[in-house]
């Protein structure tokens, strides 16, 4: 096992849209999904994905491969239907995941991931910037180059990100492609 990587003097924030097109145009080499143990069929990101992957997601919750338990961790590909080339699952165990965010973002940082995708934000717009500044922190601590920033309403989640950019020196915010 590998250690934590070396924290990087800067982390590159990127806002891209949770929709199928936002996954057809992914910025990012890795995916990290949460899933929690009573999400079934898959929501958000994981449902995307899991369309886009033609079920894929579904059989191997179907199999009991993975089922979402606390922390629970599965690694699995995309197979070239989606640009991004590592899939990692993440298991809530029904928890809260910005409780979770560090140590999720630490795994993929270990298993040689630098450029992330995250859907983190719920549907409360007010709570967009702790979160945004929660999940940059993390990825920040566990050396990632590169966080993408899912979210349904990609204006919000850009505004939290100049936000988060303005607070933190090590934090750099790319225009949108």
């Amino acid at each position: 096992m590998r250690g934590t990587a070396p924290r990087r003097e800067r982390l590159v924030l990127r806002a891209h849209a949770l929709d199928l097109h936002g996954l057809d145009t992914l910025p990012a080499r890795d995916l990290l999904v949460f899933v929690d143990p009573d999400e079934r069929p898959l929501q958000g990101l994981g449902g995307l994905l899991d369309w886009r992957l033609c079920g894929a997601l579904t059989r191997i919750l179907e199999r009991g491969i993975f089922e979402g338990r606390d922390r629970e961790q599965l690694l699995t590909v995309a197979s070239g239907r989606v640009p991004a080339e590592r899939i990692f699952l993440y298991g809530t165990g029904g928890r809260d995941l910005r409780s979770l965010l560090a140590p999720a973002l630490e795994m993929v940082a270990r298993a040689g991931g630098r450029e992330v995708a995250v859907a983190p934000f719920s549907e409360d717009e007010a709570s967009y910037v702790e979160v945004a500044d929660q999940v940059a922190r993390a990825a920040h601590a566990a050396g990632l180059e590169a966080l993408v920033c899912l979210g349904e309403k990609v204006g919000a989640v850009t505004k939290a990100l100049v936000v988060v950019e303005a607070h933190h020196p090590w934090a750099v915010l790319e225009a949108p492609l």
